[in-house]
């Protein structure tokens, strides 16, 4: 078992989340320490660890966003340790903390797999579960309580105390909390070393690995960068294609009519799917006023688009939201992308400028193809390879890093102010941590290729796009779709039918009814009466699919009362329970028609005094 280490907290009477009980794991063996009003049970486990280990250990927490900021307003308390942090933008990724030339470091399991311990304990078969636990009991008051099962309130839902109280007579908090929290750390411990595990064929040491995109990378250049693709690249050409860079296709199209067949379809690995197409790749070519679209490469033009569903993506100039728009416009994009506009309507008005490769060939082939087959073997593998597959991608297109983190005494704060540009400071006790800006001429260069990166989301809009016209010509129409994902509605039931690459006969949700509102925020009716609302922005939110429905057809806002929202501004980390009001007249990608069953493209107009979208 690996090392790995987590957290209890109850809230106080300022709501602020306070650490109550720490689990860990170190050398295989178990340890906790309790609450007790005489020391910091942080700083005791960390004085014990400092005991068991000989020079430097590993130690995994999952989601250090959350415990990284109880353990460093802890440490920030006391003199005693050497210790620093790799932070970017609010974002923990590890914590050192050194003591007679001993050292300790917390890693960010869940940058590693960015899941739930609840689904990582059952993708991963482990034998260990995620318990149940009343979070909402978990106070000052009742660290100590033993006797009667918390009432239903005090649990995520009425269906968990159910569970609860089918397993235990009585409860004793205590104990409990002691048992919940050791079963987390041990799910992290496992799945950890079974990460470990299937990596080691690659050479790669999980120690040495921050996040799922840095890991993927490092596999894919030790087994399989046959090419020998390059991270470098001139920072012109590197401005140019980043211009190119867009994201996924989020549009609602519509809202079903009466006695319609509502569908939806997900494509099986996209990203994957796509990168087992060619790419560009070699030397990099500088033309100014090319012909034609030969060659594998970014184009700058000017064209006029005129479609119910435009092909070429725009950044609002308002906003820089992800539009797809008609009118007479200019952008950059990859070849494939301009090619597919010609062929379905598209008009070329300029060819201005292009950065073109020598090689265009299949280079992710045999990685795509290994974690496929790894995919098969049961569901740990196959959680672990699309990880893998997907974070590579991501990996291609990250930016460099701009600022650096540092932890300073507060006496030294004037100091840094004059030396650095500060981009945020919080002071946490007798320090204060720093993120400042670097100097451009300094900005930490990542393993990247936004050729690559930009090219993928290029392909994947365009399986998306000819997967809409399949849809569209087999007599469906589109109700809304997400970059992966697609919701048509017919006049007969094609369940059972394939239209282009959609087979429709797969897909085992069966929707009675829909109201799709705006990009990301939707509300289905299964045919089992259940519902699945999705609303971007509002996670603990109780309401219903009528209520969404109605308020969208009438144009009334819609209110969600919040609870036990995290604040996690500074480190001291707080509860705070807010009502948040959402309008349902709110999208601003298409324009709806029809009593809303239908929505138009934006079509933009530039003048000599600015543009606006029509």
């Amino acid at each position: 078992m690996l090392n790995s280490y987590d957290i209890e907290t109850y809230v106080d009477n300022n709501k602020i989340l306070k650490a109550y009980c720490v689990c860990y794991i170190i050398k295989s063996k178990e340890y906790y320490n309790y609450w007790n009003s005489k020391t910091d049970l942080i700083i005791d486990s960390i004085e014990f660890i400092f005991t068991l280990i000989s020079k430097k250990d590993v130690i995994y927490v999952h989601n250090l966003n959350f415990d990284g900021r109880l353990i460093l307003e802890s440490i920030t308390r006391t003199k005693t340790y050497k210790f620093n942090a790799l932070i970017k933008d609010d974002n923990i990724y590890s914590i050192t903390i050194v003591k007679n030339k001993k050292e300790i470091c917390f890693r960010c399991s869940y940058k590693i797999l960015p899941q739930s311990l609840n689904k990582i304990a059952k993708s991963f078969a482990l034998d260990h579960k995620k318990m149940i636990f009343p979070y909402k009991f978990s106070s000052f008051e009742n660290l100590f309580y033993v006797g009667d099962i918390p009432s239903t309130e005090y649990f995520n839902s009425s269906y968990d105390y159910s569970l609860f109280i089918q397993e235990n007579n009585s409860f004793n908090f205590k104990e409990y909390s002691i048992n919940y929290c050791m079963n987390d750390v041990r799910i992290t411990s496992k799945f950890i070393y079974k990460i470990r595990k299937i990596i080691n064929k690659y050479s790669v040491k999980i120690n040495n690995i921050y996040s799922a995109p840095s890991l993927s990378l490092a596999i894919f250049n030790k087994k399989f960068n046959n090419n020998k693709i390059s991270y470098n690249m001139k920072y012109k050409n590197q401005s140019f294609i980043k211009r190119s860079y867009f994201g996924g296709r989020c549009e609602v199209y519509g809202n079903p009519k009466n006695n319609e067949y509502i569908n939806y379809y997900d494509f099986s690995g996209m990203y994957g799917q796509c990168m087992m197409e060619k790419f560009p790749f070699g030397k990099v070519e500088e033309i100014n006023k090319p012909k034609n679209f030969e060659k594998p490469g970014f184009y700058y033009i000017k064209y006029e688009s005129n479609m119910n569903i435009p092909i070429l993506p725009h950044r609002s100039f308002k906003d820089d939201k992800l539009l797809f728009v008609n009118g007479i416009n200019h952008g950059i994009f990859w070849f494939e992308e301009i090619e597919y506009f010609i062929e379905m309507g598209g008009k070329i008005l300029d060819i201005k400028y292009a950065v073109l490769y020598s090689n265009y060939d299949y280079i992710f082939t045999d990685f795509v193809s290994e974690f496929n087959k790894i995919r098969e073997i049961d569901e740990v593998h196959k959680t672990f390879a699309k990880l893998i597959i997907n974070s590579l991608y991501g990996r291609m297109g990250m930016n460099d890093i701009d600022t650096n983190t540092e932890i300073c005494e507060i006496i030294d704060i004037s100091k840094k102010d004059l030396k650095y540009n500060i981009k945020s400071y919080i002071e946490l006790n007798n320090y204060a941590i720093i993120e400042y800006y670097l100097d451009k001429n300094n900005h930490r260069k990542v393993k990247k290729n936004l050729a690559i990166a930009s090219s993928i989301t290029s392909k994947a809009r365009l399986k998306l796009y000819k997967a809409q016209r399949d849809v569209i010509n087999n007599g469906g129409r589109l109700l809304y779709s997400d970059t992966d994902s697609i919701f048509a509605s017919y006049k007969k039931d094609v369940s059972k039918e394939k239209h282009g690459v959609i087979d429709w006969s797969k897909e085992k949700i069966k929707i009675k009814d829909a109201v799709f509102v705006t990009a990301k925020t939707y509300a289905l009716l299964l045919e089992d009466n259940s519902e699945i609302i999705k609303i971007k922005g509002f996670d603990n939110f109780k309401t219903t699919f009528n209520d969404i429905k109605n308020s969208f057809y009438d144009k009334r806002e819609i209110g969600f009362k919040e609870t036990e929202i995290i604040n996690k501004k500074g480190f001291f980390m707080k509860i705070d329970s807010i009502d948040k009001i959402m309008s349902m007249d709110g999208y601003i990608k298409r324009k709806f028609t029809c009593n809303y069953t239908n929505t138009e493209p934006l079509k933009i107009e530039i003048k000599e005094n600015g543009f606006q979208y029509i």
